[in-house]
Protein backbone atom coordinates (compact mmCIF):
# COMPACT_ATOMS: atom_id res chain seq x y z
CA UNK A 1 0.00 0.00 0.00
CA UNK A 2 2.60 2.30 0.73
CA UNK A 3 4.54 1.79 -2.63
CA UNK A 4 1.00 2.95 -4.28
CA UNK A 5 0.97 5.92 -2.26
CA UNK A 6 4.46 6.47 -3.08
CA UNK A 7 4.31 5.85 -6.88
CA UNK A 8 1.02 7.92 -6.89
CA UNK A 9 2.69 11.08 -4.97
CA UNK A 10 6.07 10.32 -7.77
CA UNK A 11 3.26 10.63 -10.58
CA UNK A 12 1.69 13.80 -8.92
CA UNK A 13 5.68 15.99 -8.79
CA UNK A 14 6.44 14.35 -12.29
CA UNK A 15 2.76 16.12 -13.17
CA UNK A 16 3.80 19.05 -11.61
CA UNK A 17 6.85 19.21 -13.03
CA UNK A 18 5.51 18.69 -16.71
CA UNK A 19 3.33 21.46 -15.98
CA UNK A 20 6.06 24.26 -15.41
CA UNK A 21 8.21 23.12 -17.83
CA UNK A 22 5.42 23.59 -20.38
CA UNK A 23 5.53 27.87 -18.82
CA UNK A 24 3.27 27.54 -16.07
CA UNK A 25 5.80 28.52 -14.02
CA UNK A 26 3.69 31.38 -12.34
CA UNK A 27 1.10 28.83 -10.47
CA UNK A 28 4.15 26.78 -9.31
CA UNK A 29 5.64 29.90 -8.15
CA UNK A 30 2.98 31.07 -6.42
CA UNK A 31 2.78 27.51 -4.73
CA UNK A 32 6.32 27.70 -3.38
CA UNK A 33 5.25 30.98 -1.98
CA UNK A 34 2.39 29.72 -0.24
CA UNK A 35 4.12 26.73 1.36
CA UNK A 36 7.32 29.04 2.63
CA UNK A 37 4.88 31.47 3.94
CA UNK A 38 2.79 29.16 5.32
CA UNK A 39 5.49 27.13 7.28
CA UNK A 40 6.75 30.40 8.55
CA UNK A 41 3.17 31.59 9.00
CA UNK A 42 2.50 28.23 11.53
CA UNK A 43 5.63 29.08 13.42
CA UNK A 44 5.09 32.79 14.39
CA UNK A 45 1.50 31.48 15.28
CA UNK A 46 2.67 28.80 17.67
CA UNK A 47 5.05 31.54 19.13
CA UNK A 48 2.24 34.31 19.61
CA UNK A 49 -0.25 31.35 21.10
CA UNK A 50 2.54 30.10 23.42
CA UNK A 51 2.95 33.32 24.74
CA UNK A 52 -0.47 34.22 24.97
CA UNK A 53 -1.45 30.66 26.90
CA UNK A 54 1.86 31.41 29.15
CA UNK A 55 0.90 35.31 30.27
CA UNK A 56 -2.68 35.67 30.03
CA UNK A 57 -4.56 32.05 30.44
CA UNK A 58 -2.94 32.43 34.43
CA UNK A 59 -4.15 35.57 34.67
CA UNK A 60 -7.46 35.58 33.06
CA UNK A 61 -11.01 33.58 33.85
CA UNK A 62 -11.41 29.67 32.44
CA UNK A 63 -14.12 31.77 30.35
CA UNK A 64 -11.16 33.67 28.26
CA UNK A 65 -9.72 29.91 27.58
CA UNK A 66 -12.56 28.93 25.85
CA UNK A 67 -13.44 32.11 23.91
CA UNK A 68 -10.01 31.85 22.60
CA UNK A 69 -10.42 28.53 21.51
CA UNK A 70 -14.15 29.61 20.20
CA UNK A 71 -12.20 32.29 18.06
CA UNK A 72 -9.02 30.29 16.56
CA UNK A 73 -11.78 27.44 15.53
CA UNK A 74 -13.63 30.15 14.24
CA UNK A 75 -11.31 31.56 12.24
CA UNK A 76 -10.08 28.25 11.18
CA UNK A 77 -13.78 26.93 9.63
CA UNK A 78 -13.88 30.14 8.12
CA UNK A 79 -11.05 29.79 6.31
CA UNK A 80 -11.91 26.07 5.83
CA UNK A 81 -14.48 27.81 3.72
CA UNK A 82 -13.00 30.36 1.77
CA UNK A 83 -10.44 27.07 0.37
CA UNK A 84 -13.11 24.72 -0.61
CA UNK A 85 -14.61 27.90 -2.23
CA UNK A 86 -11.67 28.52 -4.17
CA UNK A 87 -11.12 24.72 -5.01
CA UNK A 88 -14.31 24.60 -6.64
CA UNK A 89 -12.69 27.36 -9.33
CA UNK A 90 -9.69 24.91 -9.68
CA UNK A 91 -9.48 22.00 -11.79
CA UNK A 92 -7.01 18.90 -9.67
CA UNK A 93 -3.95 17.79 -11.36
CA UNK A 94 -4.93 13.65 -10.71
CA UNK A 95 -8.54 13.42 -10.59
CA UNK A 96 -10.35 11.01 -8.08
CA UNK A 97 -12.31 9.16 -11.30
CA UNK A 98 -9.00 8.49 -13.05
CA UNK A 99 -7.46 7.08 -9.78
CA UNK A 100 -10.35 4.59 -9.34
CA UNK A 101 -8.86 3.23 -13.04
CA UNK A 102 -5.78 2.40 -10.77
CA UNK A 103 -4.84 -0.76 -9.69
CA UNK A 104 -5.21 0.56 -6.18
CA UNK A 105 -8.15 -0.21 -3.31
CA UNK A 106 -11.12 1.97 -3.08
CA UNK A 107 -10.32 2.10 0.86
CA UNK A 108 -6.47 3.69 0.06
CA UNK A 109 -8.10 6.14 -2.69
CA UNK A 110 -10.76 7.37 -0.07
CA UNK A 111 -7.88 7.85 2.56
CA UNK A 112 -5.34 9.34 0.30
CA UNK A 113 -8.11 11.99 -0.83
CA UNK A 114 -9.12 12.12 2.95
CA UNK A 115 -5.25 12.77 4.19
CA UNK A 116 -4.71 15.45 1.51
CA UNK A 117 -7.90 17.64 1.90
CA UNK A 118 -6.16 17.60 5.42
CA UNK A 119 -3.03 19.17 4.69
CA UNK A 120 -4.15 22.60 4.09
CA UNK A 121 -2.53 26.21 4.77
CA UNK A 122 -5.15 27.15 7.72
CA UNK A 123 -4.67 23.55 9.16
CA UNK A 124 -0.90 24.36 9.59
CA UNK A 125 -2.05 28.03 11.42
CA UNK A 126 -4.21 25.75 12.49
CA UNK A 127 -2.51 23.38 14.53
CA UNK A 128 0.63 25.33 15.18
CA UNK A 129 -1.82 28.10 16.99
CA UNK A 130 -3.43 25.60 19.03
CA UNK A 131 -0.10 23.40 19.82
CA UNK A 132 1.24 26.55 21.26
CA UNK A 133 -1.27 27.58 23.19
CA UNK A 134 -1.97 24.36 24.87
CA UNK A 135 1.53 23.56 25.46
CA UNK A 136 1.78 27.65 26.37
CA UNK A 137 -1.61 27.23 29.16
CA UNK A 138 -0.47 24.04 30.45
CA UNK A 139 2.09 25.82 32.43
CA UNK A 140 0.21 27.89 34.43
CA UNK A 141 -2.94 25.82 34.09
CA UNK A 142 -1.51 22.61 35.00
CA UNK A 143 -0.72 19.19 32.75
CA UNK A 144 -4.87 18.47 32.22
CA UNK A 145 -4.40 21.26 29.73
CA UNK A 146 -2.02 18.89 27.51
CA UNK A 147 -5.55 16.87 26.77
CA UNK A 148 -6.26 19.55 24.16
CA UNK A 149 -3.54 17.95 21.96
CA UNK A 150 -5.60 14.50 22.11
CA UNK A 151 -9.10 16.46 20.54
CA UNK A 152 -7.08 18.26 17.94
CA UNK A 153 -6.59 15.64 15.81
CA UNK A 154 -10.12 14.42 16.01
CA UNK A 155 -11.10 17.63 15.13
CA UNK A 156 -9.23 17.75 12.02
CA UNK A 157 -10.56 14.73 11.02
CA UNK A 158 -14.58 15.61 11.63
CA UNK A 159 -13.75 19.07 9.96
CA UNK A 160 -11.96 16.92 6.89
CA UNK A 161 -14.82 14.35 6.78
CA UNK A 162 -17.69 17.62 5.96
CA UNK A 163 -15.35 18.71 3.63
CA UNK A 164 -15.09 15.16 1.99
CA UNK A 165 -19.08 14.91 2.56
CA UNK A 166 -19.28 18.70 1.03
CA UNK A 167 -16.60 17.81 -1.88
CA UNK A 168 -18.72 14.57 -3.58
CA UNK A 169 -21.96 16.17 -2.87
CA UNK A 170 -20.75 18.90 -4.85
CA UNK A 171 -18.76 16.82 -8.07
Amino acid sequence: MLEQMEALFLLKLALLRNRLRRGQFLPGLFAALTVISSALGSAVMFAIFFVIGLKMAASRPLDFVLLLSDVVVLFYILFIIIGFLVELQVSEIIDFRKMLYLPISLRMVFLMNMGISLITPSSAFMVSAVAGFVLGSSFPLGAAMLAGLLFLPAFLWMIGAWLYFARSWVA
